[in-house]
């Protein structure tokens, strides 16, 4: 029998064809191009797991970075990355791709379950020099588990010769799926700020030296930091590019680096051990820190070179920071830096320092807040256990002003869907929810509580009073005695339909003296927290209401029935299951 085609049919058969062979012609090109030359000559890159271990629940997920970094000034244009992968895991990339190029734009080529190649698309110049690929590994079952670079089957072009990098030896990603972890035995690092607590005039900088600190005479192979402010009251001037060592003399009050405000010379230390270096005297000009010129004359000059203790390389500093990201979102409020330490094991730094400006751009108060801080080294599995301690700051105005201020009596008037409830309860005519605020200015959330009582619709009714500055950028955190903790950034949200998935980052609420009414009820409040709480939704909540299934005991119906309808079933569990989706209290 001969198929008659019909025109669109040939057309659309024409169309996949030459799209599978322009496929096919471009992946040999970029084969012949770069996979066949000889490896010889070549320059190396250095690859990094970040962090190099952690504990992931069974069905569930946990990202990392694998970062690749070659020497500034050379360039990456394909990445065919192969992984051995051993253990009950899964890896998943689906997140955007960073790199110290702007001008980047990765193409996929091939992914499977441990192979993941990508080609570059820009001008030679534009090339990066180092690559961030985001993953997140998912547990199946429990057990150990392990992530490993195939040296021998992975590639890495560029501008090295013969256009293949070599690669350098790299840590191991430990997964442990499902048991307590491993970061509790790992070597101790801080991340702090010199001058943790400052204050200004709205307007006026404030200097933060954050630093990162290893414990004994370790080193740090790379970071990756994420920070949190308030985008109301604070605009970031500058993040610097990291340093090494612990500079010294510590910072005066007003002092900071080139760019920064001063007074007199004693307000713009040196950066510098060794003052003598070309560029590393500082001095106030015109109300500005500004490098000297050599020989102490004012103005011009360079900028200064930090330099400290290097890791066994005495005071040569022999480590180079090559950037994967430095970014700030102004209207997310927040920072975000992942930086690779280019350098011998023995010439890694023994501290790492960032200078951070802020400004305030009204009156208020708040935290410049680690969120995530993860540091590896020449430690064992490569992970610190980092200790994170915040910066804080005040902005206010002389004679005050109508932004901040003293703290007044606001009352909250709320109403509030909690999961699973549609009509009044047969067992609760009211249950205690706690209710805190934050953001606003407020250094940390403050938290009172209320009873709520529930209606014909199962809409549930209370109120709350907190002494705070009336004014606007606030944020309500809810906490009912078996839900997980709903963030509210608005005034009326609204979560389309999609229960549970109203999520927010920075408070918008505006608060008035006296009476402040909110219909929150266009954001459902998960349940699954089962008492004693914990702040997350896991196999302890629901094989604990599996266990009660049927019991009529006061102590399980206390325990296990959620929706208040004095029995414990699959209604019950099955919501419970339903929330392990989003699993943590939102902060």
């Amino acid at each position: 029998m001969i198929l008659k085609l019909t025109t669109s049919y040939k057309i659309r058969s024409i169309i996949l064809l030459l799209s599978a062979a322009l496929a096919v012609w471009f992946f040999i090109m970029a084969a012949n191009r770069f996979a066949i030359r000889p490896k010889a000559d070549e320059n190396s890159v250095s690859t990094q797991f970040n962090p190099g271990s952690m504990t992931v629940d069974v069905e569930s997920s946990r990202p990392f970075l694998f970062s690749i970094a070659t020497v500034a000034g050379s360039g990456i244009n394909g990445i065919d990355a192969v992984f051995n992968v051993v253990g009950p895991i899964k890896l998943r990339q689906t997140q955007e791709i960073a790199s110290s190029s702007t001008e980047t734009t990765f193409t996929s080529l091939i992914k499977t379950t441990n192979r993941f190649s990508y080609t570059i698309v820009s001008q030679r110049e534009e090339l990066p020099s180092t690559v961030s690929i985001p993953f997140d590994v998912e547990c199946t079952d429990a057990g150990q588990a392990t992530v490993e670079l195939d040296r021998e089957r992975s590639q890495f072009l560029g501008t090295a010769a013969g256009n293949i990098f070599g690669i350098d030896a790299t840590n191991t990603l430990s997964v442990d799926c499902g048991g307590v972890g491993t970061f509790g035995a790992a070597a101790p690092a801080t991340a702090s700020f010199e001058k943790a607590v400052q204050s200004a005039l709205v307007g006026q900088p404030l200097n933060y030296r954050l630093l990162l600190n290893p414990s004994g005479v370790t080193g740090v192979s790379a970071f990756n930091l994420n920070l949190k402010f308030d985008p109301n009251i604070v605009e970031v001037v500058e993040v610097a590019e990291p340093a090494v060592g612990v500079i010294a003399p510590p910072l005066p009050a007003n002092a900071g680096p080139a760019g920064s405000a001063c007074t007199t010379d004693d307000d713009c230390p040196s950066l510098c051990l060794d003052t003598s270096q070309p560029g590393c005297q500082m001095k106030c000009v015109g109300g500005v820190c500004q490098p000297a010129t050599t020989g102490g004359g004012g103005g011009g000059g360079t900028n200064p070179t930090p330099t400290g203790n290097t890791g066994g390389g005495g005071d040569d500093d022999s480590s180079t920071f090559v950037k994967v990201k430095n970014d700030v979102d102004p209207t997310a409020g927040t920072i975000q830096l992942a930086y690779v330490v280019k350098a011998e094991d023995n010439q890694l730094p023994h501290a790492v320092m960032i200078e951070i400006v802020l400004k305030g751009k009204k009156n208020g108060s708040g935290k410049l807040e680690f969120l995530t801080a993860q540091m590896t080294g020449d430690v064992d599995d490569s992970d610190y256990n980092v200790s994170k301690t915040d910066a804080q700051y005040s902005f206010g105005e002389q004679g005050g002003g109508d932004d901040g201020g003293d703290p007044k009596t606001i009352n909250l008037n709320l109403k509030l869907r909690l999961q699973g409830i549609v009509t009044k309860p047969k067992t609760k005519s009211s249950i205690p929810v706690k209710v805190g605020l934050g953001d606003g200015g407020l250094t940390e959330a403050t938290y009172q509580t209320g009873n709520f009582t529930p209606d014909a619709n199962g809409i549930w009714s209370g109120s709350v009073t907190f002494e705070v500055p009336p004014g606007d950028g606030y944020k309500v955190l809810i906490k009912p005695p078996h839900h997980l903790q709903k963030r509210v950034c608005d005034a009326d949200p609204d979560e389309q339909d999609n229960l549970g998935y109203y999520n927010c980052d920075q408070g918008n609420i505006e608060l008035e003296e006296g009476d402040n009414n909110f219909d929150f009820t266009g954001a459902a409040i998960l349940v699954g927290d089962l008492p004693e709480q914990d702040g997350i939704v896991n196999a302890r909540d629901r094989v604990q209401c599996s266990e009660d299934i049927g019991l009529t005991a006061q102590d399980a119906l206390e325990r296990s029935d959620v929706n208040y309808d004095g029995g414990i079933n699959q209604i019950d569990c099955s919501a419970i299951l339903y929330s392990m989706t989003i699993r943590y209290d939102e902060k």
